[in-house]
């Protein structure tokens, strides 16, 4: 939770520093710095390590920050590893994402289904989500078998979960009481 509140400060800094139009780039580097550093074990030890000397450490944020799309990442790489809080960038990458989505009105749903749909299908449940939720749908889209039918969503506050299975588990509940 700590670290959380720690990451979203950085990320509103961040998000006061960028520029809105350049936010498409700030997600594609969002993206890059994901693969190389945050995916990569090896540079994440590497730049959180306080026994890696920081002049290192800050070499290798240089040149990660040179394949990056927006120049303010160079500085605010280096003053997260300067300040000690490398290990949590992933967090802080998370919290810029969720700042970005939510400057556009843009929220992640987990859809999960038990089959192929339509894309009609599709479009209108995705139609539904948005209108209840009052947002831009991005879907994230799994399939279980083990729902039977309809589709579980879920976002970082809500669950809608119009699954067969979980109307049959209530069935049973209401008859065995």
């Amino acid at each position: 939770m700590k670290n959380k509140l720690i990451a979203n400060r950085y990320a509103l800094a961040f998000i006061a520093l960028a520029k809105v139009e350049r936010f498409d780039d700030i997600l594609l580097d969002i993206k890059t710095l994901r693969e190389v550093i945050v995916l990569n074990p090896d540079n994440m030890r590497a730049i959180s390590s306080a026994l890696f000397p920081i002049t290192k450490r800050l070499e290798i944020i240089k040149t990660v920050s040179v394949k990056l799309n927006v120049d303010i990442w160079k500085n605010f790489l280096e003053l997260i590893v300067k300040k000690h809080r490398f290990e949590i960038i992933g967090d802080i990458l998370t919290e810029i994402e969720l700042l970005i989505m939510e400057d556009r009105n843009q929220v992640v749903v987990n859809l999960t289904i038990a089959r192929n749909h339509s894309d009609e299908t599709m479009g209108k449940i995705s139609k539904l989500l948005s209108d209840f939720l009052n947002k831009e749908i991005i879907l994230n889209l799994k399939k279980d078998q083990s729902i039977i039918g309809g589709f579980v969503a879920e976002t970082d506050t809500i669950l809608i979960d119009g699954s067969i299975k979980n109307n049959l588990l209530k069935f049973v509940n209401v008859k065995n009481k």
